[in-house]
């Protein structure tokens, strides 16, 4: 028996060639709320945001789970 996984949701990468700068945040929760309200289905899963910053080698983990609310 081979599982199906379905995923769908929409995935926007917003990619920063400088430090992380606080505004950033806002500036993707702006993209996810016009994917969801232009172009996401109700039955899609919720969208999905990734923002990269060059910095020196230090991962900070981010998203509603951290309390950055998106």
């Amino acid at each position: 028996m081979q599982a199906v996984l379905e995923l769908r949701c929409y995935v926007v990468v917003e990619l920063k060639g400088g430090k992380f700068k606080p505004e950033h945040l806002g500036q993707l929760g702006f993209y996810l709320t016009a994917v969801d309200a232009q172009i996401k289905h109700p039955q899609d899963s919720p969208t999905i945001g990734l923002l990269l910053c060059k910095s020196k080698n230090k991962v900070v983990p981010g998203g509603p789970a951290a309390g950055l609310g998106v």
